[in-house]
């Protein structure tokens, strides 16, 4: 598991002008709490927090948090995006301890082209996250999953991820990760009729994302406040 350094700089809760003003200059409004230390409302650059997670770790990077001459080792634990533009406009950055375990969420990656598929079957890729538990420097960048012999009617299920022993599996060992079904057949086009009720229907569809963008504007505090369900957001 890699650990890079992020720089971070204290900054004031004021109105969501001053929250957009941070993000015009490159930084990313967020906020470090957890262990024995208070919450920190701080910023990080845009450029370096993107170079962080975009490595093998992704979210699970652990990073070395430098504020006012102290470093703290955190994981993010939280991120969230502009619903529109999908840019990241929140981060929350957990407080961890190399020797405590925690439990994050790792990837599920599907290697090769299952034997089913040349014979008209589909990939159902079901669970694409696993939740963990282990040290911090034990966390998988991703779990390796190869679905080449999968045919039609089998499936992969969590017991059979090959896995570090360090490393406890917390989903139902039961749960389906991946398996391979029969197409659907091609569902008939609807009436012209049915097809203008379906056009009706999706209209307020458009006018509430438009309404939940701007609803996720007039907050004040995304992340800290948590009550604003408008962004999307990776939890951890």
């Amino acid at each position: 598991m890699g650990d890079i350094t992020l720089v971070a700089e204290k900054r004031s809760i004021k109105t969501q002008a001053h929250l957009n003003d941070i993000r015009r200059s490159k930084m990313i409004p967020s906020v470090v709490y957890g262990g024995t230390k208070k919450n920190i409302p701080i910023s990080v650059s845009a450029k370096d927090f993107h170079n962080a997670i975009h490595g093998d770790a992704g979210l699970n990077v652990i990073i070395s948090l430098e504020l006012d001459n102290q470093t703290d080792k955190v994981i993010v634990h939280e991120v969230q995006r502009d619903v529109i533009t999908k840019e990241i406009i929140h981060v929350d950055f957990h407080r961890i301890t190399m020797t405590k375990k925690i439990k994050v969420k790792v990837p599920v990656h599907l290697t090769g082209e299952a034997v089913g598929q040349e014979m008209g079957g589909v990939v159902d890729h079901t669970l694409r996250e696993i939740e963990v538990e282990c040290l911090p420097g034990d966390i998988p960048p991703h779990f390796d999953v190869d679905i080449t012999n999968l045919n039609i009617g089998q499936a992969i299920l969590v017991k059979e991820i090959p896995k570090d022993p360090k490393v406890v599996l917390l989903a139902d060992p039961e749960q389906i990760v991946v398996h391979v079904v029969t197409a659907d057949k091609e569902e008939p086009k609807p009436e012209p009729a049915a097809a203008e009720t379906l056009e009706a229907a999706a209209e307020p569809e458009v006018i509430a994302k438009g309404k939940e963008k701007e609803e996720a504007d007039k907050g004040t505090e995304p992340a800290e406040k948590k009550k604003q369900p408008e962004p999307d957001k990776e939890k951890k």
